[in-house]
């Protein structure tokens, strides 16, 4: 096999190429929150469907959690 050393940034680039998502959410007090989140990726395009990760401790996941909606937004 022929292998190619690269830099850690170069190699970083390979692993996360997908559009940065906003996900905004809202607590049950009603503050509200956008949380950048790289780890996305399509599942279906009919219908559209998106999927993230978000780390369980995070307050974006506990609001999902909590209030069962929340909102995908990609930049262009």
């Amino acid at each position: 096999m022929l292998y190619k050393k690269m830099d850690t940034d170069s190699a970083y680039r390979l692993l996360n190429h997908g559009p940065l998502a906003l996900v905004s959410t809202r607590s049950g007090r009603g503050e509200y929150d956008i949380a950048p989140v790289m780890w996305n990726c399509p599942v279906n395009d009919e219908p559209a469907q998106l999927m993230v990760a978000v780390y369980e401790g995070h307050k974006t996941f506990k609001n999902i959690r909590a209030n069962k909606e929340f909102i995908i937004s990609v930049p262009v």
